[in-house]
């Protein structure tokens, strides 16, 4: 979390990631914090987060429709630099 977290902020991108633990969320937004459903829809852009999600998918890396990643004991280091490593080719590209 905090590696994609830090990713968005070193290129100025919109991409929010919040969350508790092992599971978090990805959203485009300029807003601080999302604390409901109805801050989602009204500060998020969902249309972004999708042309993200299908970009990762190019760079081998599945992104759930709705944004929540469920990171678990199954994923490596090297699973989390392989994410972190296509977030950086495309971010600066949406």
């Amino acid at each position: 979390m905090k590696e994609l977290s830090d990713l968005a902020k070193s290129l100025e991108s919109d991409l929010h990631v919040q969350g508790v633990g092992s599971v978090f969320a990805i959203s485009f937004t300029t807003k601080q914090e999302i604390t409901n459903w109805r801050d989602h829809a009204r500060n998020c852009d969902d249309a972004k987060y999708s042309r993200f999600a299908k970009a990762m998918l190019k760079e081998g890396i599945r992104l759930s429709s709705n944004g929540r990643i469920h990171l678990s004991s199954a994923h490596t280091d090297e699973d989390i630099d392989k994410t972190v490593a296509a977030a950086a080719a495309v971010l600066p590209n949406l």
